[in-house]
């Protein structure tokens, strides 16, 4: 912990222009300032809850446990003593059982925290109205009371009962069932991965829905702790550092101990969860870092926002990479200058105004979220099944990561506030039955498959091209697809891909043919210098200098009138005085003497 002096100290810095003052916008600036004077960065978190989302504690039966404190004579770390066990439920107005329904799992290092401390009532609030989704967060047993396994057994419990019930806690169980996430932070995203590939594992794979587990539409990882190893490269490369003079900061502002402290101090903690057993901090399903590819590859769409200043960073952008690679539909965003679990800070830490990356990442996550959801009741396949191959075989889809970084603005930009963030238009590449070499899938083009509200593929949906935006439902209006309209944008959209990819292509070749035929003259200029230029002034000493050579070149074309000049420059060179063309009669010759002879006025007129 940082001492009153240490404090001080950086906050006098911060005020005078150290630490990140004129780098960063003013939010950024003061959240760092403020992480900085804190014990390990834990300050200054959300404490509103969004507006029109209503709320219920839920009690389901075989979930109590206690929380004794050592004070108490137990072992339990979290400031919420007592009797526990009641989740969270939160949801958007007009919800109900067509909503969809997010199962959250809170962070705090399997040992803090529960559905309301730590600012996870105002995230889960916050997440249901960008979504439009119930959002329900389950209060698990907490280290060293409960380990993984108990914590597998409590999320599993919740994701059963979540999808029976939405909205109110009301019995949905009658009623169709809607796209179910899963979503977490920190710790909480390991959890929710490990439960992933458990519900997946369990699936039918030719017939989800006829599976007694609910099968996940998608999962959303914020700043995810994903290698319970901790040994990922960034624990070193994000480590927290300052300048020899104190005056400016990087890295990770939350956690400021070496990268060996962190990366000890945090594989302690996932020892604890994981009973103690070492073997378990690089299982596949524990550790999903390690996740293989049978793992992996019938995954549902993944959304990753990561912070890209925390020891962290790689733990979210190498599972990812991975999930990409097997085919599964990435979206994965990195916040520069931000640290861990910065969507907990969307309120710009008491700055006044609203942190840009936290409100970007909940926003993307709740588009991410309405997307699926929209192409879901479409009826589009989001994920490989075994009958596919990796290449996309007729009815399969290959996926392409879609990366972004966004960086915070400079802090003399505070007056120009970044720009919304555009929807995500998620898109895929698709080989239909009737086209098995259809170009797209050599080539990588975003392409569309559309079926329910659209009916059959029509030749341009089954060309390369993207959804439009207006296809999906906003925050704003959330409705239903007008079939026509929708289909008319498809059509309007599908050509773009192509005409820029024939642009590409004939900008390349004409700038190949081009550059070609620039290097051919260039060629055969050099090599025929000595054929238009035979003779140049030449002593007994060799070739004079150009500097030497200048004032007779100046006096030789000053002697020639200009209208002499513009006659030899359009006239033929074996027509100009003084110049013989190779191999023709007396004059010089490039065989048995030097070709640099005199050269007369006429002929340096000819050659200008």
């Amino acid at each position: 912990p940082a001492s009153a002096a240490e404090a001080a100290a950086i906050l006098l810095m911060l005020a005078f222009g150290g630490g990140t003052g004129g780098f960063v916008d003013d939010v950024t600036a003061y959240c760092y300032q403020s992480l900085s004077s804190a014990a390990e960065g834990d300050c200054c978190k959300d404490v509103l809850t969004a507006e029109g989302v209503e709320t219920l504690s839920v009690k389901r039966p075989g979930t109590s446990w206690t929380c004794s404190p050592s004070e108490a004579g137990g072992a339990c770390l979290d400031k919420q003593a007592g009797l526990r066990g009641s989740d969270a439920l939160w949801w958007p107005a007009g919800a109900d059982c067509t909503t969809p329904r997010i199962l959250f799992f809170h962070g705090g290092d399997w040992q803090l925290y529960g559905p309301t401390g730590g600012s996870y009532d105002a995230l889960a609030s916050k997440l249901a109205a960008e979504s439009l989704a119930v959002v329900m967060v389950p209060d698990y047993r907490l280290v060293p009371i409960g380990n993984y396994s108990d914590t597998m057994q409590s999320l599993q419990s919740a994701w059963t009962w979540l999808s029976g019930h939405g909205a109110t806690g009301e019995d949905c169980s009658a009623a169709p069932r809607p796209p179910l996430f899963i979503a977490g932070d920190s710790s909480g995203a390991a959890s929710a991965f490990s439960l992933l590939f458990r519900l997946v594992s369990s699936l039918d794979p030719l017939n989800p829905a006829t599976s007694a587990a609910a099968a996940p539409a998608g999962l959303l990882a914020f700043t995810p702790w994903t290698n319970l190893a901790c040994d990922s490269p960034t624990y070193t490369s994000n480590a927290f550092g300052r300048s020899p003079d104190g005056k400016d900061m990087a890295g990770d502002i939350r956690f400021r101990s070496p990268a060996s402290m962190t990366s000890d101090k945090f594989r302690q903690l996932a020892l604890a969860y994981a009973s103690q057993n070492a073997a378990w901090l690089t299982d596949p399903t524990v550790s999903p870092y390690y996740a293989t590819e049978e793992q992996l590859q019938s995954l549902p769409p993944l959304y990753f926002a990561i912070a890209g200043n925390e020891v962290r960073t790689a733990d979210g952008v190498v599972l990812a990479q991975r999930a990409a690679q097997f085919d599964v539909l990435v979206v994965q965003d990195v916040y520069e200058s931000t640290w861990h679990d910065f969507v907990l800070f969307s309120e710009g830490c008491g700055a006044g105004s609203d942190f840009w990356a936290a409100k970007a990442a909940l926003r993307r996550a709740g588009e991410f979220v309405r997307q699926v959801k929209g192409l879901a009741e479409q009826h589009v396949q989001l994920r490989r099944t075994p009958g596919d191959d990796a290449a996309g075989a007729a009815g399969g889809l290959r996926s392409m990561q879609r990366s972004r970084i966004f960086f915070p603005p400079p802090q003399r930009w505070n007056q120009q506030q970044p720009q919304e963030v555009e929807e995500l238009r998620l898109h895929w590449v698709q080989q239909p039955a009737m086209q098995p070499q259809h170009p797209a899938a050599d080539v990588g083009v975003a392409a569309v498959a559309s079926a329910g509200a659209f009916g059959a593929p029509s030749a341009a949906q089954q060309a390369p091209c993207l959804l439009p935006s207006s296809a999906f439902p906003s925050a704003a209006s959330p409705g239903a697809y007008a079939g026509a309209a929708e289909a008319a944008a498809v059509e309007e959209a599908c050509g773009c891909d192509q005409s820029t990819l024939a642009g590409a292509y004939l900008t390349g070749a004409a700038g190949g043919v081009l550059c070609t035929a620039l290097a051919l003259v260039g060629t055969y200029l050099y090599q025929g210098r000595s054929r238009i230029m035979p003779g140049f002034p030449k002593s007994d000493e060799g070739y004079k200098p150009y500097s030497d050579l200048a004032p007779s070149l100046h006096r030789g074309l000053s002697q020639v009138p200009p209208e002499a000049l513009a006659g030899h420059l359009c006239r033929e060179p074996a027509a100009s005085p003084g110049f013989r063309s190779p191999g023709a009669g007396s004059g010089p010759s490039l065989g048995g003497r030097d070709p640099m002879g005199s050269l007369s006025p006429g002929t340096l007129a000819s050659f200008a």
